[in-house]
């Protein structure tokens, strides 16, 4: 999760110049940066009818492709059109990873250690690889905008890569269930 919500460092911190230096209009960037917005939000909105079945190292692979997609889009072609539908891709990137994490906390994290799972989630993956990455995105940015987002495949790929190993290992693992407490 960590590496998965690094990717965003790019988009989070240069996202806004990246589409001024595309020529953007600047009365739609507030737009074209909501769109991922709205697909976040269309994603959660069907996530437990149509991915509850699947495994969490499966849905954090499928974020891993979704965020990799994304950038490798944007780089390859730097044009607003591009930019839009790479956003929708957010529901990946992001949404799902997120919710493959939350699947994770249900399933395996007894419920007294949730707050402090998250509480670690939050800052480590949220906050701290964000701002470790923004350095790396930063460097890219100023030696080409588009380098920036193909950057951030290095950490979209290798939690690609772990997502599949632990893909392969969740079937010996087996979900911790709370013990009821009879009163």
């Amino acid at each position: 999760m960590i590496l998965l919500q690094a990717a965003h460092a790019s988009y989070y911190n240069y996202g806004y110049l990246f589409l001024q230096d595309i020529q953007a209009p600047k009365y739609l960037i507030g737009v074209i940066i909501n769109i991922a917005v709205i697909a976040e939000i269309l994603f959660f909105s069907i996530a437990d009818t149509k991915f509850q079945h699947f495994s969490v190292g499966s849905l954090l692979a499928l974020a891993a492709l979704g965020s990799s997609l994304r950038w490798i889009l944007i780089f390859a072609f730097p044009n607003m059109i591009v930019f839009c539908i790479a956003q929708t891709l957010h529901a990946c990137s992001f949404a799902m990873g997120h919710y493959a994490f939350m699947k994770y906390l249900v399933d395996h994290v007894p419920h007294a250690q949730v707050a402090k799972a998250q509480g670690i989630y939050s800052a480590l993956a949220l906050s701290w690889s964000t701002a470790a990455f923004t350095i790396f995105g930063g460097y890219l940015y100023e030696i080409e905008p588009r380098y920036a987002f193909i950057g951030m495949i290095a950490c979209s790929l290798p939690s690609m890569l772990l997502a599949l190993v632990y893909r392969k290992q969740e079937h010996s693992m087996t979900p911790v269930k709370e013990k009821a407490v009879i009163l």
